[in-house]
């Protein structure tokens, strides 16, 4: 898979109130095996609750190295925080 540099955040399930970009940025090249990462400013969470919910939304594109079949492609996410 090939990241197509889009990574996005919203407040909202359905995917339509970005985060305002202020608040977060996004490592397209974080050097560490991962494709990006992002990174929320401390000012913004310093504002969010328990009850806060965040959705991130990125695309990729299967390149030459895609797997047909099974086991398919992988498609990893890992989330960090405190």
């Amino acid at each position: 898979l090939t990241y197509n540099n889009d990574a996005k955040v919203y407040t909202d399930e359905a995917m339509t109130k970005e985060l305002a970009t202020e608040n977060y940025t996004v490592n397209r090249n974080p050097g560490d095996g991962k494709t990006f990462t992002i990174t929320f400013t401390q000012s913004y969470l310093d504002t969010i609750t328990v009850e806060t919910k965040l959705y991130v939304k990125y695309s990729a594109t299967l390149n030459k190295n895609a797997v047909v079949g099974l086991p398919g492609n992988s498609n990893n996410s890992t989330l960090k925080y405190g």
